[in-house]
């Protein structure tokens, strides 16, 4: 397999440098009659799994199609096959995009096994069978917030709650450029026949997917530029 780094391109980005580069991109695609676009790519995760793929039909095969946002009918994700995409991010939701419950049961399993996903899993983009770009997840999800756990104190047997503080996390998309969230910076140009492949994994030697996270959605994001047919 042929590997093509592009050390000037490909990078990510973590400031508002990134919206200016993604937003200065899509304006000079749309001077020559691009249309901008967002897609969405999700996977359901269930216990134990350790391969995701991205934008490759398989919400459809899996019956949560309307999950897919996306061209469906050819070999990369846009629905006129040409165009190009400019950057990626990654999400994690709840069941059916209910918000994170990181408490979980109470003992914040969930905070725990999303935690270990996001740091553990790898992703490669490839166009045309030439991997554009290989890396972690970590890099291009934004962070959890950081939990001060709850603990228990004296010795009573008075059932309570206990309030627990967060650290908040950054909001926006792709393009704002004030938003703080982490994003792949990766321009792929297609026309007609280019394939495009987003595969994600977790080590083989791992347990894959904890049950806490069962139903948890993964969220690929791409904006780009579409030229109509």
């Amino acid at each position: 397999m042929q590997t093509q780094q592009q050390p000037t391109q490909a990078r990510v980005n973590k400031n508002s440098n990134a919206r200016k580069t993604v937003q200065s991109e899509i304006s000079l695609l749309m001077q020559k009659g691009g249309i901008p676009i967002e897609l969405h790519s999700t996977a359901k995760l269930a216990t134990g799994d350790k391969s995701f793929g991205f934008f490759a039909g398989n919400e459809d095969r899996a019956n949560y199609g309307h999950l897919a946002h996306y061209g469906l009918g050819g070999k990369n994700p846009i629905e006129s096959q040409k165009g190009k995409l400019v950057g990626f991010q990654v999400e994690l939701h709840g069941p059916d995009f209910a918000a994170l419950n990181l408490a979980g049961d109470g003992t914040y399993n969930v905070l725990d096994a999303a935690n270990k996903l996001i740091n553990m899993i790898r992703f490669r983009i490839t166009k045309n069978k030439t991997v554009l770009r290989e890396g972690s997840f970590k890099s291009i999800i934004d962070p959890l917030p950081r939990i001060l756990k709850p603990s228990k104190v004296g010795t009573g047997i008075e059932n309570g709650l206990v309030a627990v503080s967060a650290v908040e996390t950054q909001t926006g998309n792709i393009e704002e450029r004030n938003s703080g969230l982490r994003v792949l910076y990766l321009p792929v140009d297609f026309s007609n026949n280019d394939s495009f492949v987003f595969e994600a994994w977790l080590p083989s030697q791992s347990g894959g997917v904890d049950a806490a996270l069962n139903n948890h959605l993964l969220v690929v994001t791409a904006l780009g530029v579409e030229f109509p047919k």
